[in-house]
């Protein structure tokens, strides 16, 4: 379970918290980070605005400050103000202060800043027309100052245009590198990163080291440096082998398929897939061959057909049916190797099974599992692990799907944004 937001840890960034222009709606993110300096990936947090004038006295509306919370842990908050002058924006989370709160506005008429009326004012959102500046996107975040080796590191990069706005659309194209420095280690792999467009302006960059050290950070966008390109990173822990890989013989089945099945019905059991250094894998695409052939007279060498679906956690379902009562032998390899304990001998039953039938006999021919507390044991943790792993992948489906549907909300306000200048248009 994720701890909740840390104010004093929490952040705040865009156009709405510098110079701004009167009777023009301006905007800035609050990032959410909590006591552990990691950046939250959901919503919920209850975060304060108040807008007050700090050169004088406020004679006209009070400004109001909406805060929308798009459940990624990022939090939009767009304002109006009415006269010229000074401001101090506070955000608050459960009455403290965020980190550098409050922050002093400064509010202009259009025509300090803008020679005609058709120049876009400072604060507007930006639109897909105006071009990516590179030198003024930033990168925040945990990832970009340390990381534990073998762990995924996050962070940020929030994109503005040639008119000093934040970006409200995606498409740019990111290119992150991670380079160590000197040292043993230094000619080893490449970490590589994957960045995902949250279609928003922001995007997200995520990355794993697999030797400690420094490291520089790189981030460029059409061929240039962001601002502060390149980060000095340092990451912590011991060495690892890089992009580790699955291991047959570590590779374990659990399941009621490998000892018993009732003829006519499907069975099935799970392969939970491990690396070299005895660690779960957490992602898919090893490619797992089961055999089954019948070893009674009336069945010998006849084949039963399955299929392994591949979850991309780690862990493959396996599904079969045996068309015949009778005695099998069950064979898992993966690239000729098998994995821990293959071969199974399984027994297909006529009938329902019993719930004391179907022990599982030994690959020598026929005897009885010796001590079956232990096994029993041993499925159980398998099971719960198994049972991780599951959760991780819905967790993972929930996250992509509430993505999916953040898009979808942002293109819906981007359509009635273009609507409403499009009648604003046809009215002058």
């Amino acid at each position: 379970m994720s701890k909740p937001a840390f104010a004093p840890l929490c952040v705040a960034l865009g156009d709405g918290l510098n110079i701004i222009t009167v009777n023009t709606p301006a905007t800035f993110k609050i990032l959410s980070v909590d006591e552990d300096s990691n950046d939250l990936t959901t919503g919920g947090e209850p975060f304060q605005v108040s807008i007050t004038r700090s050169d004088g006295p406020n004679d006209g509306k009070t400004p109001v400050a909406n805060v929308e919370d798009r459940g990624t842990g990022i939090y939009s908050v767009t304002y109006t103000v009415f006269q010229v002058g000074q401001y101090d924006i506070a955000i608050t989370l459960n009455g403290v202060h965020i980190e550098e709160s409050p922050f002093p506005v400064l509010a202009k008429s259009s025509s300090d800043t803008y020679s005609d009326d058709t120049a876009k004012p400072s604060g507007a959102s930006s639109t897909s027309d105006l071009q990516i500046a590179p030198e003024l996107c930033v990168a925040l975040g945990d990832g970009l100052n340390k990381c534990t080796v073998g762990e995924v590191a996050k962070f940020k990069i929030l994109t503005v245009d040639q008119d000093e706005n934040d970006m409200t659309v995606g498409g740019a194209k990111f290119e992150v590198l991670l380079e160590l420095q000197g040292g043993a280690g230094s000619n080893s792999a490449r970490p590589t990163a994957t960045v995902v467009d949250w279609t928003t302006g922001i995007y997200e960059v995520s990355y794993t080291v697999y030797q400690p050290g420094t490291y520089q950070i790189i981030i460029k966008v059409e061929g240039r440096d962001i601002g502060d390109s390149p980060f000095t990173m340092v990451a912590s822990g011991a060495a690892i082998a890089a992009n580790p890989t699955v291991h047959a013989p570590f590779c374990v089945a659990n399941g009621d398929g490998l000892n018993r099945c009732v003829a006519g019905r499907p069975s099935s059991f799970k392969i939970l897939a491990v690396d070299e250094s005895g660690q779960d894998m957490e992602v898919g695409g090893a490619v797992f061959t089961v055999t089954i052939t019948g070893d009674d007279q009336e069945n010998k060498g006849a084949r039963v057909d399955s299929k392994v679906d591949d979850w991309q956690t780690g862990v493959y379902e396996v599904s079969y049916t045996v068309n015949e009562p009778g005695r099998y032998t069950l064979g898992i390899t993966l690239d000729g190797t098998p994995i821990e304990d293959s071969p199974w001998k399984i027994v297909a039953e006529a009938g329902a099974v019993d719930a004391g039938a179907g022990a599982s006999e030994g690959a020598a021919g026929g005897n009885a599992v010796e001590d079956v507390d232990d096994d029993e044991e041993e499925e159980r943790e398998l099971a719960a692990r198994l049972a991780v792993l599951e959760k991780a992948r819905q967790e993972r489906e929930a996250l992509e799907e509430e993505l999916r549907r953040e898009q979808e909300e942002e293109e819906r306000r981007q359509k009635e944004e273009e609507e409403e200048k499009r009648r604003e248009e046809e009215e002058r």
